[in-house]
């Protein structure tokens, strides 16, 4: 496979697990799941963890200011939850805010406005609705505490992890953008270019910041420190998200659509606003 100048290959392995198997974008967040089973947590603080986790190895693909949607089932009742935690516009956000690319270059993203606004940048950011999802998920279906699955992330960004061919490759893909930001650049451009693989990266600050959520919970982004230090660097910088932002932001909990494959398989997904769900549904 590849991808703008990235080659590699796909070797895929048998696993066989007693308790469960954990599917991630990178070795150490499948081992911070790994480790919950190990001290006796279930499968959501095991996906919790890799969550964490991946924000710290992947942070390109995960972030604790990020959003997403859960379908969750409890084993015991065998009811079926839909956790709607996606992104929604701060409440200045208007429809004359960006303005569209009239001349695209080839392979140029089709949602591209002038300036990238819409994609990088104080503009950019909306309210963020993961965090609050990972804590309800530990608080209402996992047995171990906030912390306990928030520590192999900490751990992580503390004492570091070697960057991948993949984290290399993704810097170099956006290092004109991560440069407009000094504190970013520190991290994944020292001297100008972007880490190489086997690099280590040591993430001591966000440590600090998980360390908070670990001991306060999501409350310390909603409506509390680290909130206030987000919401006053993007007032700072142009951007329209603001305190009120956060302390509105709820999760949506619905029901999930249902299916059934070939009458004998039942399928349950996520609910619009989520649309993949209900397409898989009609195809099958």
């Amino acid at each position: 496979m590849s991808q703008k100048g990235l080659k590699f290959k796909l070797h895929k392995q048998e696993v066989v697990a007693g308790r469960g198997v954990i599917a991630s974008n990178h070795p150490l967040a499948s081992a911070a799941g790994v480790g919950m089973y190990a001290q006796g947590g279930n499968a959501f603080d095991a996906a919790i963890a890799t969550l964490f986790a991946l924000t710290v190895v992947e942070p390109s693909m995960v972030s604790i200011c990020g959003a997403g949607f859960f379908v969750v089932r409890d084993a015991e009742t065998g009811r079926v939850e839909t956790i709607d935690n996606y992104a929604v516009a701060p409440l200045a956000a208007t429809d004359t805010m960006y303005e569209m690319v009239k001349e695209r270059k080839p392979g140029q993203n089709i949602f591209e406005t002038v300036g990238k606004k819409n994609l990088v940048g104080p503009l950019a950011i909306a309210t963020p609705g993961t965090l609050k999802a990972w804590e309800h998920i530990n608080k209402h279906y996992g047995e171990l505490d906030l912390a306990e699955v928030m520590a192999p992330a900490i751990r992580l960004a503390r004492y570091g992890y070697r960057s991948s061919h993949y984290l290399t490759h993704v810097v170099d893909y956006g290092k004109e953008d991560l440069a407009k930001f000094p504190e970013t650049a520190k991290t994944y451009l020292p001297s100008g270019k972007p880490i190489k693989p086997g690099s280590r990266v040591k993430l001591p600050e966000y440590s600090e910041t998980l360390e908070k959520i670990a001991r306060k919970g999501s409350d310390t982004l909603y409506s509390g420190e680290i909130g206030k230090e987000i919401t006053d660097y993007l007032e700072e910088n142009q951007g329209i998200l603001t305190m009120q932002d956060l302390k509105e932001y709820k999760l949506i909990m619905r029901n999930p659509v249902h299916g059934t494959y070939r009458d004998d398989y039942e399928i349950y997904a996520m609910a619009p606003g989520s649309s993949g769900g209900t397409h898989i549904i009609q195809m099958l």
